[in-house]
């Protein structure tokens, strides 16, 4: 951001930083903690001497649950909380916009084009098949 105006950063920093900490405040509560996550493995297991398939992909699938930040890179806007975190978002994403910097509503840009498949630049060499082609 620097490389478009000298200092351009110091102007959002604030809202930038209070961003981040009120949307960690209101998020990482609706999270799974360590002590749920275990009590719900837990759950799953049995006294047999092996783990099925299923039980090892769900115990797999609790283990991928999201942090805020990953929550907020899925899921885009629609992971807001509703209020101060959701107006200094859109006063740091119209800061953005006034210096050509364009911020995806939707989440990590895969989610543009969700039916191309792939992650990183697979998808970006997919996507750009699909549409240049």
């Amino acid at each position: 951001m620097n490389s478009i105006e000298s200092n351009c950063y110091d102007k959002i920093q604030f809202q930038h930083k209070e961003f981040i900490e009120k949307y960690r405040v209101k998020v990482n509560p609706q999270l799974k903690t360590q002590a749920k996550l275990k009590s719900d493995i837990n759950a799953l297991l049995t006294d047999s001497d092996y783990m099925t398939e299923s039980v090892a992909r769900q115990i797999k699938d609790l283990l991928k649950a999201p942090n805020a930040f990953a929550l907020l890179k899925k899921d885009g806007i629609h992971s807001l909380p509703e209020g101060e975190c959701s107006s200094l978002f859109y006063e740091i994403k119209n800061f953005l916009n006034s210096h050509k910097t364009f911020v995806l509503e939707c989440g990590e840009i895969e989610q543009l084009v969700s039916d191309v498949d792939g992650h990183g630049i697979n998808w970006v060499e997919k996507a750009f098949e699909k549409f240049l082609v």
